[in-house]
């Protein structure tokens, strides 16, 4: 039976999600003002929601620190922060089942 590899906490999963039309028109109109993709606003405005409740750092001092970084750097640091369970959040990597399933 093969081993299920374990994701490393910079890859590029999907997710299916379930939200009303209205909310789906607010988050294209948002994200056509912004000049970004859908996809790119709704991660924007989690990992937005997520920053600002760890309380560790303060959002524009992150915006700035990575719009400063190489992509594949900024990856890294992310990887490293995650593993080292940085924030509140981050303390898990994988979702409970009753989490996966939301």
């Amino acid at each position: 039976m093969a081993r299920k590899q374990k994701r490393k906490l910079t890859d590029q999963v999907q997710l299916k999600l379930r939200l009303s039309e209205a909310l789906r028109r607010r988050l294209v109109r948002e994200a056509n003002r912004h000049k970004r993709s859908l996809n790119t606003e709704i991660i924007e405005r989690l990992d937005q929601s997520l920053l600002s409740q760890s309380g560790d750092l303060d959002t524009d001092t992150a915006k700035a620190l990575f719009a400063s970084l190489k992509p594949a750097i900024a990856a890294k640091l992310v990887e490293l922060v995650m593993e080292r369970g940085i924030f509140q959040y981050a303390t898990s990597d994988e979702p409970t089942s009753e989490e996966g399933r939301q």
